[in-house]
């Protein structure tokens, strides 16, 4: 099993692509670690994260 952990603080501006990337790779689960974001980052990962 592989995982991706996605430290993620204030990353609103590239974390849409980056949750794509990864999900369109062999990446068995994706694991987003939302830290202190003051930015729309919360949105943007319930929005784009797929479970697989």
């Amino acid at each position: 099993m592989i995982a991706a952990v996605v430290p993620v603080k204030n990353e609103g501006t590239s974390l849409a692509k980056v949750l794509e990337t990864l999900s369109c790779s062999n990446v068995d689960i994706i694991i987003p670690v939302l830290n202190g974001c003051s930015d729309e980052s919360m949105a943007i990962t319930k929005k784009n994260y797929k479970k697989k």
